[in-house]
C-alpha cells in the first residue's frame, strides 16, 4: 500500500512539473504544414512525405504523441494560427527569425539554409551564338584575326623568296602565310620559317597565339559557365530590370524589403513558381533547398538556379509561446542526432552537402 500511495505522489509531482507534456500525450496534437518540397510534398493520393514530414513522425513515435497534419495553403496564415494556439505545431521550411521567435516558439535548428535565386530559363536571350556576340568573345576573335593576317604579311615578305612553302606571289603567298600563321598558333607545325628575321618573329607569334588561344578558352567556358547560372545571376544586385515574384509573409520577402528590391507579392511560394513558368515573373528568391528542388524536378526546362546561397538561416518546428511540447520534441531531436538517424534522413533527402 505505501509503494501505491508512493507511486501515486511521484505520478502526481511529474503531472505537475511536466503538464504540458501529459495533456500532449493525452489529446492529439494539430500540426499545420504547407507544401514545400522536398520538406513536405504531398503524393497523388493525398498522404504527405518530406523531410519535416518524417522527421516529426520519428519524433511523435518517440514521444508517442498522436497527432493530425492540417494542410495550410499560405504560409503567413500558417504561421498566425501558431501564434494564436489555433494549433500545436507547425513543420515545413520555417526559418527561425528574431521577428518570430517574438510571437512564437521554436524547436532547435532542424536543417541549415539560406536563401538562393531561381531564374526562368528564358528570362533573357542565352543561345550559345548570341551569348558569343554578347561576351568578351567576339572581341577576342576580331583581334586574333587582325592579328593573323598581320602576321601573314610578315611572314610572307621575310619568306617570299626563300621559302619554297610559301609564293613570292602576293596574293598566293599571303594565302600561304596564313594558313602557316594557323598552324603555328596552334602547335608551331609547318611550314618552318628559314630566315633568322622570320624565325624570331614566328617564336613570337607562336607565344603570342597560346595566350591568344588561352584567352579565347577561358572566356567562352566562361560565359557558358555563367549561362548555365541564370544568364550571369549571380546575386539579388543583378536582377535589376527583371521582374521578381515572391511569397507573402515569408523571409524572402522581408529579405528584399529591407534591400529596397522592388517585387511582385504572390499569396504563396506554389503561386510564385507557378508565375515563374507562365513568365508573369523572370526570377524569385527562395529557400535554398526547396528552389534547387524545383529546379530538378518540375523546373527543368523552365527555371535554373542562380548564384550561391546567401542569407544563411536555420529551419526550426514552429509552437505558440511557452508551448509544453517544445522540450519534449527537442529532447527527441537531440536522441534521434545522437543515434544518426537524423544524419541518415537528412542524406536521403539531401544527399552529401558541401560543408
Amino acid at each position: 500500500m505505501r509503494t501505491l500511495n508512493t507511486l501515486f505522489l511521484l505520478a502526481i509531482l511529474l503531472y505537475g512539473i511536466f503538464p504540458g507534456a501529459a495533456q500532449a500525450q493525452d489529446r492529439e496534437l494539430t500540426v499545420a504544414t504547407i507544401e514545400r518540397p522536398p520538406f513536405v510534398m504531398r503524393g497523388a493520393d493525398g498522404a504527405l512525405s518530406g523531410f519535416s514530414i518524417e522527421l516529426w513522425s520519428r519524433i511523435a513515435d518517440d514521444l508517442g504523441y498522436d497527432y493530425e497534419f492540417r494542410l495550410e495553403s499560405q504560409f503567413k496564415e500558417m504561421l498566425d494560427k501558431v501564434a494564436s494556439s489555433e494549433v500545436d505545431l507547425a513543420v515545413a521550411n520555417i526559418s527561425i527569425t528574431s521577428e518570430r521567435e517574438a510571437a512564437m516558439d521554436f524547436s532547435l535548428p532542424i536543417y541549415d539554409s539560406g536563401l538562393q535565386i531561381l531564374i526562368r530559363d528564358d528570362s533573357t536571350d542565352t543561345s550559345a551564338l548570341t551569348a558569343v556576340f554578347r561576351s568578351a568573345a567576339i572581341q577576342i576573335i576580331a583581334i586574333a584575326c587582325f592579328a593573323w593576317l598581320v602576321a601573314a604579311h610578315f611572314m610572307w615578305w621575310f619568306e617570299r623568296e626563300r621559302n619554297p612553302n610559301i609564293s613570292a606571289n602576293y596574293v598566293a603567298g599571303v594565302w600561304d602565310s596564313l594558313w602557316w600563321a594557323f598552324i603555328a598558333a596552334a602547335d608551331g607545325g609547318p611550314p618552318r620559317p628559314t630566315g633568322v628575321a622570320a624565325r624570331l618573329f614566328a617564336m613570337l607569334w607562336i607565344l603570342i597565339g597560346v595566350l591568344t588561344v588561352s584567352s579565347l578558352t577561358a572566356s567562352i567556358t566562361t560565359l557558358f559557365t555563367v549561362s548555365q547560372l541564370g544568364a550571369g545571376v549571380q546575386s539579388y544586385d543583378d536582377l535589376k530590370g527583371k521582374t521578381i515574384g515572391l511569397p507573402a509573409g515569408t523571409t524572402m520577402e522581408r529579405f528584399a524589403v529591407e534591400r529596397g528590391v522592388p517585387f511582385v507579392s504572390y499569396p504563396d511560394f506554389a503561386a510564385t513558381l507557378e508565375a515563374l513558368k507562365t513568365g508573369d515573373i523572370d526570377a524569385t528568391i527562395g529557400d535554398a533547398p526547396v528552389v534547387r528542388y524545383f529546379a530538378l524536378n518540375d523546373g527543368v526546362g523552365v527555371a535554373s538556379v542562380a548564384g550561391p546561397v546567401f542569407a544563411p538561416d536555420k529551419i526550426g518546428f514552429a509552437m505558440p509561446s511557452n508551448s509544453p511540447v517544445r522540450d519534449p520534441v527537442n529532447q527527441a531531436l537531440l536522441r534521434l542526432i545522437e543515434s544518426g538517424a537524423y544524419a541518415r534522413l537528412k542524406q536521403r533527402y539531401f544527399g552529401v552537402e558541401d560543408g
